[in-house]
C-alpha cells in the first residue's frame, strides 16, 4: 500500500469516527428532547386538571356568595355561631328538644367572650347545655365535651344543698344580666333557653381555603414550567402556548373571584327592586354606630348603591330601603317608618 493510499484510508477512518460521534450525540439529544416533552406534557395535563377543579370550586363559591345571611331569620350571630333565644319557658329537656328540632342544640360556652355575649343576649335566667345528669358532680356539655371554663356563682353548684324542696339540681342556667354567672337547678324547672348552631359563614371557609390552596398549587406548577429549558422550540411551542393560555385563565379566574361579591350584590339589588313596585326594607343599618353601616349578619358595607345625596341621616335615619323605581338605589330612612320587607334564606338543594 502506497503512502497516498494509507493516508486516504486514515482520513476515511477519521470521518467514520466523527460521523459515529455525531450520531451518538443526536441520539442523546433526541432522548433528552423526548424526556423533556414527556415532563412538560404531564405538567400541562396536571394544570388542566387543576383548572377544571378550580372551575368547580369557583362555581361553588358563586353559590355560597349568593347566601348573604349566615343565620336564619330570628337568630343572632356571634363569631362563627348562630344563637336563638326562646323566650317562652319549659324544662331543660324540653328546651334541648326544641333546639334539636331547629337543627341546633342548647348552647355550649367555651370562652370568656361567648359568656359575655350570652349574658347580654339573654338578660334573664336561661337554660344552657350543661348538666351532670349522667354522673353526679361530673359536668358535661350536650356535645359530650367536659367542663373546662367555669362561671359558677358562689357557692354553686350545690345540688340543692340537701334541701328536699329543691331536689336534685343536675342542669345549669345562666343568670340574668348583672351577674352573668351560672347556677345549678332542677332539670324540671321552667326557664327560657338558648340554642346554638354553626353559621353558614363558617361553612364557607373550607371551600375558600381549598380554592386558595389550588391557586397556590397552580402558581407553583407554572413557576416550574417557566424554569424548564425548552428543547427544539418548534416542537415545544404548542405546549408553551397552552401553558400561557392556562396562566391567563388562572389570572382571569382570580380576578373574577375578587369581583365576585361585587357582581353578586349588584345583580341582587336589581333583582330585589324588580320584586315590588313599592319601597322595601333591606337588612342594612347603622343603629349601633352612626355612619357605620352593617348588614344584619354583621358584615360591613363594602358595595354601595345609594341614591343621590344619600345617606343623609335626616331626623335620625338609621335603616335602609331599596327604592321601587328603575334605579334600584338605596335611601336611609327612620327605622320606625312603615315599609314592606323582603326575607332571604338559602334555597333548598
Amino acid at each position: 500500500m502506497t503512502d497516498y493510499e494509507s493516508s486516504d484510508l486514515q482520513a476515511s477512518n477519521n470521518n467514520m469516527s466523527s460521523l459515529m460521534q455525531e450520531r451518538d450525540q443526536l441520539k442523546t439529544n433526541l432522548t433528552e428532547m423526548t424526556n423533556s416533552l414527556t415532563v412538560m406534557t404531564k405538567e400541562r395535563d396536571h394544570l388542566k386538571t387543576n383548572l377544571n377543579e378550580m372551575t368547580k370550586e369557583n362555581n361553588k363559591l358563586l353559590s355560597l356568595y349568593k347566601k348573604n345571611s349566615p343565620c336564619p331569620t330570628g337568630w343572632n350571630i356571634f363569631r362563627c355561631s348562630c344563637y336563638f333565644l326562646y323566650e317562652g319557658s319549659g324544662s331543660w329537656t324540653k328546651g334541648r328538644q326544641d333546639c334539636r328540632d331547629r337543627g341546633a342544640d342548647l348552647v355550649v360556652i367555651d370562652s370568656d367572650e361567648e359568656q359575655s355575649f350570652l349574658s347580654e343576649f339573654t338578660n334573664m335566667n336561661t337554660w344552657i347545655g350543661l348538666s351532670d345528669r349522667d354522673k353526679e358532680g361530673t359536668w358535661k356539655w350536650v356535645d359530650g365535651t367536659p367542663l373546662t371554663v367555669k362561671y359558677w356563682s358562689a357557692p354553686q353548684p350545690d345540688n340543692g344543698n340537701g334541701d328536699p324542696q329543691f331536689g336534685e339540681e343536675d342542669c345549669v342556667h345562666i343568670r340574668e344580666a348583672g351577674t352573668s354567672s351560672w347556677n345549678d337547678l332542677s332539670c324540671e324547672a321552667s326557664l327560657p333557653w338558648v340554642c346554638e348552631k354553626s353559621s353558614r359563614s363558617s361553612e364557607r371557609r373550607r371551600p375558600v381555603a381549598d380554592f386558595l390552596s389550588l391557586v397556590l398549587l397552580s402558581v407553583f406548577l407554572l413557576t416550574g414550567l417557566i424554569g424548564l429549558r425548552v428543547y427544539y422550540y418548534t416542537s415545544v411551542s404548542s405546549l408553551t402556548e397552552e401553558r400561557d393560555q392556562l396562566k391567563t385563565n388562572l389570572n382571569e379566574m382570580t380576578e373574577e373571584n375578587n369581583n365576585l361579591q361585587s357582581l353578586s350584590k349588584k345583580s341582587e339589588s336589581t333583582f330585589l327592586s324588580g320584586l315590588s313596585n313599592k319601597n322595601t326594607w333591606i337588612g342594612l343599618t347603622d343603629r349601633d354606630k352612626e355612619g357605620t353601616w352593617k348588614w344584619v349578619d354583621g358584615t360591613p358595607l363594602t358595595v354601595t348603591y345609594w341614591a343621590s345625596n344619600q345617606p343623609d341621616n335626616k331626623n335620625g335615619e338609621d335603616c335602609v330601603e331599596i327604592l321601587s323605581d328603575q334605579s334600584s338605589k338605596w335611601n336611609d330612612i327612620s327605622c320606625e317608618d312603615s315599609r314592606q320587607w323582603i326575607c332571604e334564606k338559602p334555597a333548598q338543594p
